[in-house]
């Protein structure tokens, strides 16, 4: 990614197409899976949820890792990951695709993503993206 499209990404903000992750700790299953029962979008490694780039760890065993997230999900989530550098700081840049055989589920359930937040859906909810990818939520 050009360095103007990361600048572009970050002064955006967190919202229905983007997520910011300190790192790839705990909740990244949970974003990836929204935004594949969702429209895609990107998740930025690096970057606190208020903006602030912090950077990231940038090697083999991170980007594996996050490979392994992805192909843990149920159905698998098909991703593509950039790096780049910001501030002088290494950023991890996750692009999500929209999954074709919805819904998607990770270990802790399905969600759905609304705005800036990703949302648990409900049992009705899942049914209702099943049958052909309506939210259900009103």
């Amino acid at each position: 990614m050009k360095k103007s499209e990361i600048r572009e990404l970050i002064e955006q903000g967190e919202g229905y197409f983007v997520e910011f992750k300190k790192d790839i700790g705990q909740g990244l299953d949970r974003e990836m899976v929204a935004f594949a029962n969702s429209s895609g979008g990107k998740i930025v490694i690096g970057v606190a949820d208020n903006g602030k780039v912090i950077g990231c760890t940038l090697d083999n065993s991170v980007r594996s890792r996050v490979q392994d997230i992805a192909n843990n999900c149920d159905p698998r989530i098909s991703i593509r990951l950039h790096t780049a550098k910001y501030e002088r700081k290494d950023l991890l840049i996750i692009s999500v695709e929209e999954s074709p055989d919805k819904p998607v589920r990770c270990s802790r359930g399905f969600f759905l993503r609304e705005g800036p937040n990703s949302q648990k859906l409900s049992r009705n909810e899942i049914l209702a993206l099943a049958a052909g990818g309506a939210r259900g939520r009103s």
